[in-house]
């Protein structure tokens, strides 16, 4: 079993936050915005005239959510956010899985013993700031009434499966059909460009708000993307969420890798060379899963047309660097990018295909 790292353990729970978030968005309707680190761990809001921040003075959802086990400690840090917080119609508490939640503080806990528990500590912990606006200055009413008001719009989300309800909650803004795989396809995309854009805004220190308009613009595009006769995927984004190490001995033993380094490419060259094939094998298996068999082989036909032409092209200038260099300029019909293209002729130097060769063997 793996050490406890309370590092890790916190990023776990920091990523798994973005998901209920996506999930929730499916609910936004015309005129609001869906808040991640805004307000609270997740906001659903009234939209501002005019603007998409989020407008503090009108409704809101708000949720904390947590992948851990919910003791009376972490109930109170919960329910002191929301003492900090202004005003919402909802308060709802969102806990991963197999986690037990023990939400007394937050549903029973006389409220005169919690204003008698408040006290400063040192730094501006959660119960110093809460103590710092009600006990402080004597407001024990106005305490007593916020708590009362959370307590009655208060919620608990037990046991909730981030992919099963962004599965369910997305199905009309995807065209959900009987065909299972192209909507999955159409979610995961979605779910990645989602994920891409908290995590700039957390990275520039800033919290991510996304209007209706927005949402549905992203949405549309995905459908355009993904569709029973397109197939396209942004190339960054694919990269990120397919990572891949030249130290990783599996690649290093691959016929690809091996062929590559024939050629005399850096070694950040070949990193992307290989980028590019793990890129085309995602395009190839989206249309070999839909049936498109002869859409697959006019490509890959048309790839290995181009090797032989550069082979009688080449004649007694022919080597690795030479062989590699002229096939790699031809283009690919059918293929969306050079990436694409790039990642054809580098498919087909794998071991189990090796219709091309920068080396004969």
């Amino acid at each position: 079993m793996a050490e406890y790292n309370p590092g890790i353990e916190a990023l776990s729970g920091y990523y798994y936050q973005i998901k209920p978030f996506v999930s929730f968005l499916a609910n936004i309707s015309d005129g609001q915005n869906g808040g991640y680190e805004y307000c609270d761990d997740i906001a659903i809001c009234d939209d501002k005239e005019s603007s998409c921040n989020i407008n503090l003075n009108r409704r809101k959802k708000l949720f904390q959510v947590k992948k851990t086990n919910v003791d009376e400690n972490t109930a109170r840090k919960v329910l002191y956010n929301w003492l900090l917080a202004e005003d919402a119609d909802e308060y709802n508490l969102i806990v991963a899985p197999k986690y037990i939640c023990k939400d007394d503080v937050i549903t029973k806990t006389d409220i005169n013993e919690l204003y008698k528990s408040l006290c400063k500590t040192d730094g501006m912990s959660l119960q110093t700031k809460v103590y710092n606006k009600y006990k402080e200055n004597n407001k024990k009413d106005i305490f007593s009434e916020k708590v009362e008001h959370i307590r009655s719009h208060y919620l608990l989300i037990p046991d909730y499966n981030c992919d099963e309800k962004i599965f369910e909650n997305f199905k009309t803004h995807f065209h959900y059909t009987s065909d299972d795989f192209l909507y999955q396809k159409r979610i995961a995309k979605f779910v990645e460009k989602i994920n891409t854009l908290v995590l700039e805004s957390v990275h520039n220190k800033e919290p991510y708000v996304i209007s209706f308009t927005e949402l549905n613009a992203i949405i549309e595009n995905v459908c355009m993307d993904i569709s029973e006769d397109n197939y396209e995927i942004d190339y960054d984004l694919f990269c990120d969420y397919h990572p891949i190490s030249l130290s990783d001995k599996k690649i290093q033993n691959s016929r690809e890798y091996i062929q590559l380094e024939y050629c005399n490419l850096s070694k950040s060259m070949i990193l992307n060379r290989l980028k590019d094939k793990l890129y085309y094998l995602d395009f190839q298996a989206y249309w070999l899963e839909r049936n498109k068999t002869t859409k697959i082989n006019s490509i890959e036909n048309s790839a290995v047309s181009n090797y032989e032409d550069t082979l009688v092209e080449l004649g007694n200038d022919d080597s690795p660097v030479n062989r590699y260099s002229t096939t790699i300029k031809k283009e690919i019909s059918n293929t969306n990018n050079k990436m694409q293209s790039n990642g054809v002729y580098i498919s087909l130097t794998q071991e189990t295909d090796k219709r091309i060769s920068w080396k004969d063997e």
